[in-house]
């Protein structure tokens, strides 16, 4: 009788771990995707580009995201972005006055570049137009790169739009992608 009790009192311990695990949930917001309509980001202009040792400074920065050849990792090629009035001086500084079509222009650095961390805030852009970008998760964002599947809404598509990002310690924290004609 003790050695039923013993494994009855085992089995009950078991199973309250494991509904108390099943049900716990992450307070971080990056922690699954939820494909939730979230604010397409805002910005008038990003900061200057500047590396120190090899590692991006921190900062508010354009970004294109694509594969590390050879590998399944993603990295952030971080550039500079001008707008309007802002941009049309840029060009006119530089010589070249063909960079602001659409109203801004991106300026080029070949030697920045961030990866991503695990835990990022990250949204993509609707295709569909701007204001509206849906918020998932750091592997999703990679998924869509690297051209694997992912549980996405019916109607979205993955199109490689540019992201505003924002460094810390040389990585990218926050990744929301931008919708561009």
């Amino acid at each position: 009788m003790a050695k039923v009790t013993v494994i009855v009192q085992t089995v009950l311990v078991v199973s309250v771990l494991m509904i108390l695990t099943g049900c716990a949930t992450s307070a971080d917001p990056a922690a699954k995707p939820s494909w939730a309509n979230v604010a397409s980001p805002v910005v008038e202009s990003t900061d200057p580009v500047l590396t120190e040792n090899g590692e991006v400074n921190p900062g508010t920065y354009w970004a294109e995201v694509a594969r590390v050849s050879g590998t399944s990792d993603i990295v952030f090629r971080i550039t500079r972005v001008y707008f309007r009035e802002e941009c049309d001086k840029w060009a006119m500084e530089t010589m070249n006055e063909n960079e602001c079509f659409n109203d801004y222009g991106v300026q080029e650095f070949p030697d920045a570049y961030a990866s991503i961390s695990p835990v990022a805030k990250v949204s993509v852009a609707d295709q569909q137009g701007p204001g509206t970008n849906l918020s998932v998760d750091t592997a999703t964002i990679k998924n869509l790169v690297l051209m694997e599947y992912v549980n996405a809404p019916l109607a979205y598509s993955w199109v490689p739009f540019p992201f505003i990002v924002r460094v810390e310690q040389g990585t990218v924290v926050e990744a929301h992608q931008f919708w561009v004609p």
